[in-house]
């Protein structure tokens, strides 16, 4: 990894959807671990089904059709 690369990823900025997270921040991924939380993650820490949006324009469209139960 190349210094640039190092400062990039310190200049990172969290983006909020307004989805709530299971996770505090406390259990966050922490940008400077060298593996992502996905690498380490075990079937328990997922859940039975995941919706990956693509685009994070749409998370917001996708939200507004859920119901609140």
């Amino acid at each position: 990894m190349t210094d640039e690369t190092d400062a990039d990823a310190s200049d990172a900025v969290a983006v909020d959807h307004g989805v709530d997270s299971p996770a505090s921040d406390a259990e966050s991924e922490d940008p400077n671990d060298e593996a992502g939380y996905h690498v380490e993650a075990a079937p328990e820490d997922v859940a039975d089904a995941v919706l990956l949006p693509g685009n994070p324009e749409r998370v917001d469209k996708i939200t507004a059709l859920w119901d609140d139960h």
